[in-house]
């Protein structure tokens, strides 16, 4: 049962993160002042990291899922920096991409330990 309500959860906090990443990366940034670059990656990227990790991991097969997770993170990171090239508001950088791939490990394990904890719960 709470397998269950994680995995919907997921795909909510999936969707959103998706959604808030297009628009963190893929609209004009700002001038000036707010999180700084790096850490809005970091943050960002968790967030669909984890998201992705509960959405996807189950409990008989979480590293299955895990690696998906990390892998979706990963490759949509490159995807935005490499979307990020035509826009004349925006410039691809590589240390954002490895910001990206910080973040979203970080929230991958953290997901996985939430997948691992409830399934000895159930």
């Amino acid at each position: 049962m709470k397998q269950r309500w994680l995995h919907r959860a997921g795909i909510v906090a999936f969707a959103g993160s998706l959604v808030l990443i297009a628009y963190a990366t893929l609209t004009p940034s700002p001038s000036s002042g707010g999180t700084p670059d790096w850490l809005a990656h970091i943050l960002l990227f968790a967030a669909l990291g984890g998201s992705a990790t509960l959405a996807f991991a189950s409990a008989q097969r979480p590293a299955r899922g895990a690696l998906l997770a990390f892998v979706l993170a990963a490759g949509l990171g490159a995807a935005t920096e490499v979307a990020q090239a035509p826009l004349e508001t925006r410039s691809p950088s590589l240390a954002d991409w490895l910001a990206d791939i910080l973040g979203a490990s970080g929230g991958v394990l953290l997901g996985l330990a939430m997948v691992k904890v409830l399934a000895r719960r159930d």
